[in-house]
């Protein structure tokens, strides 16, 4: 690449900076990989440093000679402000290193050839990382990822190494929405996440529904998908809320979205598809917001393995469901209705099924610290036996209660006793002894067994808030009203009830969506199944010629596209508690028990 760079380079020319234009100004319509605006705190701390220092100008901004002959700034942007703002007007002249070439990956290296100090996002990182990777170029793949964290790399290599039912790793999911610019502008790697709650299958899902979004959405011209059309989309929900639906039709009427897609005919199809999306439009950004309920909720399942597995939840628990069937144990349920099941309660318990850590509720709430309920613990471990999971856990019971305290007393008083009778274990004040060990059991069952704290409360109802307050706020508490009514009838029902003249979306809506998205948008047939797929991504050979060339994995959301009106059982565990629907909103329900479901 470095031969390549210094055969375009054509010379070194001191340049006045009025006549330099920025890559914006000079192409709006590239389908490069966007890069953030010029950060206003990046050019005065330059500024500053000029006039305390002063202004050598003895680093070269990096500049391309268009075919109209301007010469076009793609690295050194923030420099340049800077020095408009220091120098007299007189002395604006800058030099810059020029180069004659219109090669979309040597392009984008000179880019980066000298932002160092330029701060780029973890999508941004990733991405360029990525592209580099699918052309053969290690060097400057790994020279982006050195600008991470060092565990941030190593959440790189997971999802490498990552495989969905032991095929595809979840970096081929990823790398799928590498064309989309927008969704990775602001994407922060919290990959921590994902690796920890061994949901390959179900984080594999989530994927591809964006992916099959912009997609269908954008078709052949992936670069309209900018970060501001991401932003104003993310977290819509059309199919519930009147006032998202309403806000994304004044948003392509003021060209706010799209702007780069002039057609009448295909933004009103654009316009379209986003009005009829079933369920939230989705994002990196969001996806990484479900990721914390799934991993929460996670915690919760693999409290019910052992406690080292090498395969994800879902394919342990599949294993475990096939030995209990072959052993005629299971239950009259398929495998992927039964892990749904599962899943379902441990998000209606949540979180008192999560060990003990310290959640931190943003937006000015107070956090509690939640911490492992015995009893919960016991009761979903029944409840998946029924379902049909057996004995999956090698790992000794985690109850021990403290009514059995006065038991285990006596048997210590009666074990001492028997040491005295034949004096192998001399003890003058046998009471006291016996209260002593007693204290120290006690103490170490209040050590291991922390009692359950009570949930901690929100102050506002998330019900009430708008789709432009939803996004980012803590889910633990505000779903104590909805949380009863996860059951898999009123996740997969036809259609979900909208209350005429309500304007947001409840949070049992939210949580709806949330499980849909990670198991599947279909009943009646698997979350993931996923094909024979290429076990590389045949990336373009050009920036420019971005398009649906880059989608070699075949669809595995097929079933997603499936109506879910195939929905034909009712689902209603014993120890659910039933809220009934005012009359008026009972009409598309069968004659059983129902619950608000808007």
């Amino acid at each position: 690449m470095s031969i390549r760079k210094y055969e375009t380079f054509k010379s070194r020319e001191v340049l006045p900076i009025r006549d330099l234009v920025y890559e914006d100004d000079w192409h709006p319509n590239t389908t490069t990989p966007q890069y953030k605006p010029l950060n206003a705190a990046h050019v005065k701390a330059l500024y500053n440093t000029f006039e305390a220092n002063g202004c050598r100008r003895n680093e070269n901004p990096i500049l391309v000679r268009a075919i109209d002959g301007r010469y076009v700034c793609l690295d050194g942007k923030h420099r340049l402000e800077a020095g408009k703002m220091h120098l007299a007007q007189d002395d604006q002249c800058w030099p810059g290193l020029v180069f004659e070439t219109h090669d979309a990956v040597l392009l984008e290296y000179l880019r980066s050839s000298n932002a160092v100090l330029e701060p780029n996002s973890d999508g941004d990182i990733y991405r360029i990382a990525c592209y580099y990777e699918s052309k053969g170029d290690a060097r400057l793949a790994n020279s982006w990822k050195e600008k991470t964290t060092k565990g941030k790399r190593r959440f790189m290599q997971f999802l490498d190494n990552a495989k969905v039912s032991g095929v595809v790793s979840l970096a081929e999911y990823m790398r799928r929405l590498w064309p989309y610019p927008g969704l990775w502008t602001n994407f922060k790697l919290g990959l921590h996440r994902i690796e920890s709650s061994r949901c390959h299958e179900e984080v594999a899902y989530y994927l591809d529904l964006i992916y099959q979004f912009w997609l269908q959405t954008c078709g052949d011209e992936p670069h309209s998908a900018t970060i501001y059309t991401v932003q104003k989309l993310e977290g819509r929900y059309p199919e519930l809320s009147s006032d998202d639906s309403t806000r994304i039709a004044e948003a392509f009427e003021d060209f706010t979205v799209f702007e780069k897609v002039q057609n009448k005919a295909k933004r009103n199809m654009i316009r379209s598809r986003c009005l009829n999306n079933q369920g939230r439009i989705l994002s990196l950004t969001l996806f990484m917001e479900d990721t914390k309920l799934l991993s929460l909720a996670s915690d919760a399942m693999k409290l019910l393995l052992p406690e080292r597995f090498k395969h994800s939840i879902r394919a342990m628990f599949k294993d475990c469901f096939e030995r209990a069937q072959m052993a005629i144990e299971g239950s009259n349920d398929t495998f992927d209705t039964a892990y749904r099941k599962l899943w379902l309660d441990a998000w209606q318990n949540f979180p008192q099924l999560v060990t003990s850590r310290n959640l931190c509720l943003r937006k000015g709430h107070s956090g509690s610290r939640f911490q492992l309920s015995p009893t919960k613990v016991a009761d979903f471990a029944k409840y998946s036996t029924r379902l049909g999971f057996g004995n999956i856990s090698d790992r000794p019971s985690p109850i021990l209660a403290h009514e059995n305290l006065a038991c285990l007393t006596q048997s210590i008083e009666s074990f001492l006793r028997s040491f005295c009778q034949d004096r192998t274990y001399q003890c003058d004040d046998m009471k006291a002894a016996v209260q002593a060990i007693s204290r120290n059991v006690e103490a170490f069952l209040e050590a291991t067994q922390p009692v359950h704290i009570e949930e901690a409360r929100l102050t506002q109802n998330i019900s009430q808030l708008r789709a432009d307050d939803r996004m980012g706020l803590p889910h633990e508490a505000s779903f104590d009203d909805d949380r009863t009514s996860l059951l898999l009838y009123y996740i997969y029902q036809k259609p979900p009830i909208i209350r005429p003249g309500k304007n947001y979306v409840s949070s049992f809506g939210i949580l709806r969506d949330q499980f849909r998205c990670f198991f599947g948008t279909a009943l009646a047939s698997p979350p993931l199944n996923i094909p024979e797929m290429q076990t590389g991504i045949d990336f373009p050979r050009s920036l420019e010629s971005l398009g649906l060339e880059l989608s070699p994995i075949q669809s595995v959301s097929d079933a997603a596209s499936r109506n879910s009106t195939d929905v034909t059982f009712w689902d209603a565990p014993e120890r659910l508690e039933k809220r009934p629907l005012p009359l008026e909103d009972q009409s598309d329900l069968p004659n059983a028990t129902r619950i608000r479901v808007d």
